[in-house]
């Protein structure tokens, strides 16, 4: 008779996704998934800095999920093990990413870079160059923002949340587009704009409400 997999270790499984169909990320599953893809995103890009403690422990929960996943399924000790690996790694750097303030900022800001750069990046190039230009990018952003702070984390967070809200949109999207043909350049393009829209607006108002402060 085989064990019944327990509802905590399940929701913590379905939450690993696969940016891409390679590198595994975190995110809801379901329509709380496709919900918190559109609100974070926007949140995001509105109010990068002033909830930047918060957005830098999702970070380090997600960072620490993934890496607990990984190495979970290297040790292949069952389910049970993977999502508990996912737990403790996740609050363990969610923990770190908030009272280590300067390598939370370093990792926000990474990850923001990275997660933008790479849906930009035309389709047909290889993943692995694709991979490279965006953690070059990614690193050199990340060190400056260690320096400049306020104007890096705003633009960070105002650009990668415009990025991951058009993604957002275009996959709710993407029935429609897949039915009326359209094609990757139009696509490319449908979410650049859309990306921009979001992204300058949520900077002006960023810099706005700091300099109110």
């Amino acid at each position: 008779m085989s064990a019944v997999t327990p509802a905590w270790v399940k929701t913590l499984l379905s939450m690993v996704q696969f940016e891409n169909g390679t590198f595994p990320t975190i995110a809801l599953p379901g329509a709380a998934g496709l919900l918190a893809s559109v609100l974070i995103p926007l949140a995001l890009a509105f109010f990068g800095y002033r909830f930047m403690k918060a957005f830098i422990s999702l970070t380090g929960f997600s960072a620490g999920a993934v890496i607990g996943y990984l190495i979970g399924m290297k040790l292949q000790r069952g389910d049970s093990v993977t999502a508990l690996l996912m737990l403790v790694l996740g609050l363990v750097m969610s923990l770190a990413a908030f009272f280590l303030t300067k390598a939370g900022i370093f990792a926000l800001v990474f990850g923001l870079v990275f997660a933008a750069a790479v849906p930009l990046m035309p389709s047909d190039l290889d993943p692995m160059r694709k991979a490279l230009i965006s953690i070059g990018a990614a690193a050199v952003i990340a060190l400056l923002a260690l320096a400049l702070v306020k104007p890096t984390v705003i633009l960070a967070s105002g650009i990668g949340g415009g990025v991951r809200f058009a993604q957002a949109v275009m996959v709710l999207v993407t029935p429609l587009i897949a039915s009326s043909g359209l094609s990757e350049e139009v696509r490319l393009a449908s979410l650049l704009g859309i990306g921009a829209v979001v992204a300058i607006s949520g900077i002006v108002a960023q810099f706005k409400a700091a300099e109110d402060e």
